[in-house]
């Protein structure tokens, strides 16, 4: 992923995606995981209508195991979701979908990770909403595990205009 090879990444994704699933002992839960995997690599690659085909197909297998929403696996699909419609410039389709992700992690008594509240903190600056970004971006910080991802939250934070004091 960090090279930026992403058709390679793509393909990659497909044959663990298609081992996975000739497996006949292989849990539904862990195929759906790797429908995750290779939706990301498309979506990276920039293939965001067949990341969606894909991560429905992910949706139902998690339903399929944990019922209607209610999985961290739908949460994550959501912020995938979400990532797709910000690339798109779909702004409030993007926020719609943000937000049923953290409802989900919510049910389950997760979070987002970093990155996850990194993109929400993205999409509402990008939609002006500048004190929702600013509390995702303290989000971030709070979850960050790196001093990467730190700065990377303090620095998006810095960039915002200043708010109510």
């Amino acid at each position: 992923e960090a090279h930026g090879r992403y058709p390679e990444l793509v393909a990659l994704r497909r044959e663990v995606l298609a081992a996975w699933s000739a497996d006949p002992d292989a849990y539904r839960r862990d195929i759906a995981f790797q429908r995750m995997n290779l939706a990301r690599a498309l979506r990276l690659a920039g293939a965001y209508d067949e990341a969606l085909r894909v991560l429905d197909d992910a949706d139902a297998d998690f339903i399929a195991v944990y019922g209607a929403a209610s999985g961290a696996g739908q949460a994550r699909a959501q912020i995938q979701r979400a990532a797709i419609a910000h690339a798109r410039h779909e702004l409030p389709t993007a926020e719609l979908a943000f937000a049923r992700g953290v409802d989900l992690y919510a049910r389950v008594g997760a979070a987002p990770a970093t990155s996850e509240w990194m993109l929400g903190g993205s999409i509402a600056a990008a939609m002006d909403g500048f004190e929702l970004a600013r509390q995702r971006y303290a989000n971030a910080l709070t979850v960050a595990s790196t001093d990467a991802q730190r700065a990377g939250a303090q620095q998006a934070l810095d960039r915002l205009p200043p708010g109510r004091q």
